[in-house]
Order: structure tokens, then sequence, then C-alpha cells
């Protein structure tokens, strides 16, 4: 159909963009956290497709896209930062970039199927890789 021929056109075109973007700011290939973006990026898109049963165990799936992309990225991030002298904030973009997806995708896809009190959960949870990025430096 025409909006699969539109998805799959969406995401070629955003893999290559995003791959060379991310190649030039973080100075190298990170393919684990570009892969996490696009699964996030895909994810809403297909997300308020699913039924509404699956809307916790999906947001911990995306929750553990988002762990990893994270943990994969903060170590060469933050060598960046501290190569080129910058001050540590820089460290987080990637973090914060992926976390805001997976805030994102959260409030808009899956609270309203579940009970507000579990944004305060999905906030927790993307402090757990952030607090781990942080022991590990």
């Amino acid at each position: 159909s025409g909006l699969t021929v539109l998805f799959a056109t969406n995401l070629v075109f955003a893999s290559v963009v995003a791959r060379r973007i991310f190649n030039h700011f973080l100075r190298g290939s990170q393919s684990t956290f570009v892969v996490s973006y696009l699964l996030l990026c895909i994810a809403g898109a297909l997300a308020p497709g699913l039924p509404a049963v699956w809307s916790p165990w999906t947001a911990l799936v995306f929750w553990a896209v988002f762990t990893v992309g994270t943990i994969k990225v903060n170590r060469h991030v933050f060598w960046l930062a501290e190569e080129h002298r910058l001050p540590r904030i820089f460290g987080f973009f990637p973090i914060t970039l992926l976390g805001t997806q997976f805030l994102t995708l959260f409030a808009f896809n899956f609270l309203p199927h579940i009970e507000l009190q579990w944004m305060g959960l999905a906030s927790v949870l993307v402090s757990i890789p952030v607090l781990m990025t942080r022991l590990r430096q």
C-alpha cells in the first residue's frame, strides 16, 4: 500500500541522514546509537497501532532500546568531550536525545492506555541509564 511505501522511503531517508549526522557529530560510527535512535523513531509510527494490552510491555522494550543506545554511546561521547576540553554537559546530548524520544513515545502512545502515575515510572526509567553513565565515568 501507499503508506508502507511512504514508511519505507522515510525509514531509508532517516537512516542515511541519521548515520551521516551522527557520524559527523560523534566523530565516528556509533551504530548501536543510530539503530536505537531509528528504532525509537519507528516505534513512534508503529506503537499507536498496537493493542492497548501490550502497552506496558512494549514500553519496557522501548526503554531497553533507549538504555542500550545510551550505554553504548556514553563512553565515546564523554571521551570526545574530554579530548576537546568541552564541558561535561556536552556528553549528555545523545542521552538526552534518546531519553526525550522515549518519554515522548511513552507519553503520546502509552499514557492514554495506562494510568498517569506510570509517567513517573517512565521518568525514573530514563534516569537509570543516566545514573549508570555517570557512575561509569
